[in-house]
């Protein structure tokens, strides 16, 4: 099994997945920002967009879940509701491994998510920044 470390907002999550001496590194968007999504909606009314706005973060959380049910353990941070919605998402789909974290936390760089993940999980789970990007 696998052990979690995601940084989530409204537009996307970053996720660190680590086994013994693999991590990888996930990321999901959730277009709610994207210009196009905007442009091609704007001239529907409000009660409209917001649904369809709602229906797409539906998604989103459920793309992010569905990629992280078989993990042990989770550490969920980031800015914002999002961090809930996925708590709320990760109930619904049954998750039944351990949420060992749930931080708020402004933006972070990718380097700044893989180091904060390490820091949380023991550091034979989790390899150095440097062996995640080659550098």
């Amino acid at each position: 099994m696998k052990t979690v470390g995601l940084w989530i907002d409204l537009q996307k999550a970053v996720i660190v997945s680590a086994t013994e001496q693999i991590v990888d590194i996930e990321f999901i968007d959730s277009y709610i920002d994207s210009r196009r999504w905007q442009l091609d909606v704007w001239e529907l009314p409000a009660t409209i967009r917001q649904r369809m706005s709602d229906d797409q973060l539906g998604r989103f959380y459920k793309n992010v879940s569905g990629s992280v049910l078989d993990a042990r353990s989770i550490l969920i941070f980031g800015p914002g509701e999002a961090k809930s919605e996925l708590r709320l998402q990760l109930g619904a789909d049954n998750y039944t491994g351990t949420i060992v974290g749930f931080e708020s936390a402004g933006k972070m760089t990718n380097s700044q998510i893989v180091n904060k993940v390490r820091c949380q999980f023991d550091d034979h789970q989790v390899p150095t920044i440097s062996a995640v990007f080659g550098f």
